[in-house]
């Protein structure tokens, strides 16, 4: 990560955040290895409001840098939400400071993060029992993951089909795939596509995997679950074909997904447009009326 990333505060970006408060909280992984999230609850509404629902957007960042960067942005598509629903749908976002990134302790691997996410979903349906009980159902958790944090999130939503954790409370099957790639094997053969060169002959010696490919398969057995790809027209890090083979994926699955590209937008910036903020709104007020 960048010089000075595991410094950042969240106040540093207050400024840029629209208005919207995020806190720190901090928990624990299954192993014990302590984390950091950030949290924007909902604003406290009148007496008088009776919020129908309550969903939780839980968001898994690309690599490189740290969560407070990312909140502007975060903050932009909450704001959007929290305008058009109303006092009727109460939204609270996490971001998962990954084991290793920001502030969390302990060293990144696939295994870790992917226990570190569980992690943030039992967190999360813990919080939704304390304030509403039962009176709620469970809570509606939608999956927002940006390039490695749409293999984070392919990766989560495959492990709780068969899950029996406290985390499978959680009603997850709604998953926002920002610049995702299929797995880090393609990527490879991506990144050097010549024969002669030795690594992308290297996969089977890979510690990291992020196969959203073979995930959707695991994924395609909850058939109610729905996925909106937002892509990013001129990224420079992964080809489009990649995003075009994961629609495609769900397609042939049964998989109900949408498509935007991004027009102008480089890897890091789908989100960030206007044109890719609005897709994403788009699909969290479809999901938040949908459940």
């Amino acid at each position: 990560m960048p010089p000075g990333t595991r410094r950042e505060e969240v106040q540093d970006y207050s400024r840029q955040c629209a208005g919207i408060p995020w806190d720190e909280v901090h928990i624990r992984s299954g192993d014990g290895t302590k984390l950091v999230l950030a949290v924007a609850f909902p604003p406290c509404l009148p007496d008088a409001a009776t919020p129908e629902k309550h969903i939780y957007v839980l968001y898994m960042q690309g690599n490189a840098a740290s969560t407070p960067p990312r909140l502007p942005t975060l903050s932009a598509v909450l704001q959007c939400v929290r305008n058009a629903s109303g006092e009727q749908t109460l939204v609270t976002m996490v971001a998962v400071g990954y084991r290793g990134f920001w502030k969390s302790q302990g060293r990144a691997s696939e295994r870790g993060i992917n226990d570190d996410i569980v992690a943030a979903v039992r967190w999360v349906v813990d919080l939704h029992t304390k304030n509403h009980g039962t009176t709620k159902g469970r809570p509606v958790v939608i999956l927002w993951g940006q390039s490695i944090g749409a293999g984070f999130a392919t990766n989560l939503a495959a492990r709780l089909i068969t899950s029996t954790g406290r985390e499978n409370k959680a009603k997850v099957d709604s998953l926002i795939l920002e610049t995702p790639f299929t797995s880090i094997r393609a990527m490879l053969e991506a990144i050097y596509p010549q024969k002669w060169l030795p690594y992308r002959h290297l996969w089977p010696f890979l510690r990291t995997h992020l196969d959203s490919w073979a995930n959707m398969e695991k994924v395609a057995t909850r058939r109610s679950t729905q996925v909106q790809m937002v892509v990013a027209e001129k990224d420079e890090l992964v080809p489009r074909q990649h995003a075009e083979a994961l629609r495609q994926r769900c397609e042939n699955l049964g998989i109900s997904v949408k498509y935007h590209v991004v027009p102008g937008a480089y890897h890091n910036e789908a989100s960030y447009r206007s044109d890719g903020r609005r897709a994403i709104v788009n699909f969290l007020l479809e999901q938040s009326k949908r459940n």
